[in-house]
C-alpha cells in the first residue's frame, strides 16, 4: 500500500484548526477511498491518502484535485491581488522553491537582486578541498579495510558493497567540501575505485597473514590472484564502477539542490 500527499497552498488564516474542522470530509471520501490525515497548516492544505495496488492515474488525480478545489473554495478565503510581502496591489505570481506566491514588482525586483547576490556568492565560494579530501580519504581507507576483512572472513565479495562504499565516500566528501563541482565528483569517483582496489589488495594481504607467508610475496600473490580469479576481480571492479556511478549521481543531485531558482509564471 502506497501513501501519498496532496498539498494545496491557501491564504493563511488566524485559526488553522477551525478551517480544518470546516472541511467537508464526506465530499473528499467520494474521490478518495482510503483517506488519512486532512489539515490546514500555515497556509498549506494537506491531504494524506492511500492507494492499495498502484499509484493513482491522471484521471483520478484530476478528479481529486477538482474536488479539493471545490471544497476549499467554500471553506477558505480567496487570494486577493495583493503582494504577500508588502500588501500592495499586485497580480504577479512567482514560483519560489516550487511554491506560488503573489509579489509586486518592487518586491520581485528585490527578490531577484537577493537571488543574484546569493548566486554570485555561491559561484565565488570555493570547495574546501583540503577538508573534503581528508575526510573522504579516511572513508575510503576504512571502506577498503572493511571490504578486505569481509572478503577474507566470508571468502567472497558482496557486490552491493560497491554502492555502500560509493555512498560513504561521496557523503563524507560532500560534507567536507560544502560545495559540489565537477572536480569534487571526479575525486569521489577516483576515491571509490581506490577503495575497491585497495580492498582487493588487503584481502590478499589477510590471506598471506593467515597462512604465515611473508608480506614480501604480496606483489606475486596479488598477480596470481588476479590471474587465477579474474572473474571475481573483474566483478569487484564492476561493483566499484557502479558505486562510483552512484556517487556521481548522488553528488550531482546534491549540487542541483544547492541552487535556489524561481520563475515568474504570470
Amino acid at each position: 500500500m502506497g501513501q501519498y500527499r496532496l498539498l494545496v497552498r491557501v491564504p493563511k488564516a488566524e485559526d488553522d484548526f477551525r478551517v480544518t474542522q470546516n472541511i467537508d470530509r464526506k465530499a473528499l471520501l467520494k474521490t478518495v477511498k482510503s483517506m488519512g490525515q486532512v489539515q490546514v497548516q500555515s497556509g498549506i492544505f494537506i491531504l494524506t491518502f492511500m492507494s492499495k495496488w498502484k499509484p493513482p492515474n491522471a484521471t483520478q488525480m484530476k478528479n481529486l484535485i477538482d474536488a479539493v478545489v471545490q471544497i476549499l473554495t467554500s471553506t477558505t478565503p480567496f487570494y486577493e491581488d495583493t503582494c504577500e510581502e508588502c500588501g500592495r496591489s499586485s497580480s504577479n505570481v512567482v514560483l519560489l522553491e516550487g511554491i506560488p506566491r503573489l509579489q509586486c514588482s518592487s518586491c520581485l525586483d528585490k527578490l531577484q537582486q537577493e537571488v543574484k547576490s546569493a548566486e554570485k556568492h555561491f559561484e565565488a565560494a570555493k570547495p574546501n578541498y583540503k577538508k573534503g579530501i581528508a575526510l573522504a580519504t579516511g572513508a575510503a581507507l576504512v571502506s577498503a579495510v572493511v571490504w578486505g576483512l569481509i572478503a577474507y572472513v566470508f571468502e567472497t565479495f558482496f557486490f552491493f558493497a560497491g554502492f555502500l562504499i560509493g555512498l560513504f565516500v561521496g557523503y563524507t566528501l560532500a560534507y567536507g567540501t560544502k560545495k559540489i563541482t565537477g572536480g569534487v565528483i571526479g575525486i569521489a569517483i577516483s576515491l571509490t575505485l581506490f577503495a575497491v582496489i585497495l580492498g582487493e589488495v588487503l584481502f590478499v594481504t589477510f590471506v598471506l597473514l593467515g597462512y604465515g607467508i611473508p608480506l614480501g610475496y604480496l606483489p606475486e600473490a596479488f598477480a596470481l590472484y588476479v590471474t587465477e580469479y579474474t572473474g571475481e576481480f573483474i566483478a569487484s571492479i564492476v561493483a566499484g564502477l557502479i558505486g562510483a556511478g552512484y556517487v556521481a549521481y548522488y553528488l550531482w543531485s546534491r549540487a542541483k539542490r544547492q541552487r535556489e531558482t524561481f520563475d515568474v509564471v504570470s
